[in-house]
């Protein structure tokens, strides 16, 4: 009887010192892209592969809100062309200069940031469109 008990203790302690041994995960996971509810980012195929953690943010410094997409270049230098159109509150599209592509490059390892003011102050939502320039 004595022989179990002290089996059972040894396994106890193993067990024990085996789970102190796994790895603590201090921080969330983060899923990239985060893009806020209700707005949309395209990534065309290979820009895909050429940026990561790639993130879409709205803020209203002021009267308009500005889209702020940021990320980190991966691979290789890559030229980009990306546009920003906005959406109302009813879901209609505003078109405005940001509607148009606009010509970034995206180098590895490196952070970037691309901005755009809506044209008006009651957009809402915006969709981002990011592909790859034919200029590079």
């Amino acid at each position: 009887m004595n022989n179990r008990l002290a089996k059972w203790f040894v396994m106890t302690v193993l067990a024990l010192a085996v789970s102190a041994c796994a790895p603590i995960q201090t921080e969330p996971r983060v899923t990239y892209p985060i893009v806020p509810e209700g707005s949309y980012l395209d990534l065309e195929y290979p820009v895909t592969n050429r940026m990561r953690q790639v993130e879409v943010q709205i803020i209203r410094p002021g009267t308009r809100p500005v889209v702020i997409v940021t990320g980190v270049g991966s691979r290789s230098r890559t030229g980009i062309e990306w546009s920003a159109t906005w959406v109302d509150g009813n879901g209609r599209e505003i078109q405005g200069t940001s509607s148009r592509f606009r010509r970034a490059t995206i180098n590895p390892g490196v952070r970037f940031q691309l901005e755009a003011e809506a044209p008006v102050e009651s957009a809402q939502t915006v969709r981002v469109r990011i592909r790859q320039s034919g200029n590079m």
